[in-house]
């Protein structure tokens, strides 16, 4: 079945409609579960569940980092360990250099030569994160992203990330079940999309596996789905604008 987005006519996490607190202050900070003050239902209608009601997204927090080890950070061992503290029961997974090739050539054969003549480590690393996310599963975090709070409640959601400005998708946190559809298209659109743009580092990176190259996948992928006249928008992403904003996509069955 097409890939939706949440509830077909929003691109936002909405508390009235996904029974979802926005602004995550129903939701313990010590804990990673909701509160008994927040309203909960099943899983299956894309709304936070109970513990009890088994999570669509694993458990997991996935961090990469591609390149030469020089150019680790020590602030980025400081966010990783406030993640840690506020995930204690949860699975945590470092990819690097070694472990991303062994990965990539054994799982996706068919986008490893892409993969390894990419010009730019952040195109591996890019990259990386989608085909992690579609094979395991969790969450995605950029190595500088640092909890304040469990993020449990986001894991009822078959696939999540923040928006990007002006618009578009960004990928510096994904939230994904395992084998999402909208992942596995990305995936194959990695191959067409490896070109340069006249040698500019920035628009390469962006529009061969970043945030541009994401948003329009998910663009394209709108373009050719069935959808009633009051579904189309004439801006796939008008409304998700804002540092707030959180697109999701629903995996129909």
């Amino acid at each position: 079945m097409p890939l939706i987005f949440n509830r077909n006519t929003s691109l936002r996490l909405s508390s009235a409609r996904d029974n979802f607190d926005v602004t995550f202050e129903q939701y313990s900070s010590s804990t990673s579960s909701p509160s008994s003050s927040s309203a909960a239902t099943s899983s299956s209608n894309n709304a936070i569940a109970p513990e009890n009601i088994t999570y669509p997204v694993p458990a997991v927090i996935h961090n990469i980092f591609i390149g030469s080890k020089d150019n680790l950070r020590p602030s980025w061992a400081l966010a990783a360990h406030a993640c840690r503290t506020v995930h204690p029961d949860w699975n945590f997974e470092y990819w690097d250099n070694g472990r991303a090739e062994r990965f990539v050539r054994r799982v996706y054969p068919g986008v490893w030569p892409t993969w390894k003549n990419y010009r730019y480590d952040i195109q591996r690393a890019d990259s990386l994160r989608y085909m992690i996310l579609h094979h395991y599963g969790g969450i995605f975090l950029d190595l500088d992203l640092l909890c304040l709070r469990p993020l449990t409640p986001l894991r009822a959601f078959d696939f999540v990330a923040p928006a990007a400005y002006p618009s578009g998708i960004s990928n510096g946190f994904i939230v994904s079940k395992p084998k999402m559809p909208f992942l596995a298209e990305v995936i194959a659109n990695l191959p067409k999309y490896d070109v340069s743009w006249f040698g500019l580092p920035y628009a390469t990176i962006s529009f061969s596996t970043g945030c541009h190259f994401l948003s329009l996948t998910r663009l394209m992928s709108l373009l050719v789905e069935p959808c009633t006249s009051s579904q189309r928008r004439t801006d796939p992403f008008s409304g998700f604008y804002g540092d707030l904003a959180i697109f999701t996509i629903s995996a129909e069955t």
